[in-house]
Order: C-alpha cells, then sequence, then structure tokens
C-alpha cells in the first residue's frame, strides 16, 4: 500500500470517528431543525430561526426561575 493510500485511510477513519463523536441525539436534533429550515422560504427563515431562538431562551429562562 503506497504512502498516499495510507493516508488516506487513515483520513477517511477519522473523519468517521469524528462523525460518531458529533452524532448524539442533540446534534441529530440540529441537523433535522436545520433541514427543516431549508425547506422554509428564504425570505421567511431569519425570522423563523429568531422565533426558534426566542421560543429557546423563554425556556431556558423559566427552566432558570424555577431553579432559583
Amino acid at each position: 500500500m503506497t504512502q498516499m493510500a495510507q493516508l488516506e485511510e487513515r483520513r477517511i477513519d477519522l473523519q468517521q470517528k469524528l462523525v460518531q463523536d458529533t452524532s448524539d441525539e442533540f446534534s441529530r436534533f440540529g441537523q433535522t431543525v436545520a433541514d427543516l429550515l431549508r425547506r422554509v422560504p428564504e425570505g421567511r427563515r431569519a425570522d423563523v430561526m429568531f422565533t426558534v431562538h426566542k421560543t429557546l431562551r423563554t425556556l431556558r429562562a423559566s427552566v432558570s426561575q424555577r431553579s432559583e
């Protein structure tokens, strides 16, 4: 096996490991949201992203208040 082939094989192994390491339920959820966002008309995406951020921020704040 040539050095170039070994390097390519090693690169593929490392890339697969990286995908496995970042493939938890939160990463998958984020990828799902991104896929759904791509289906929203381009002119509305910023509004949808703002709404998602606002919703998460509101929920996080309400959880923080309950724990105090």
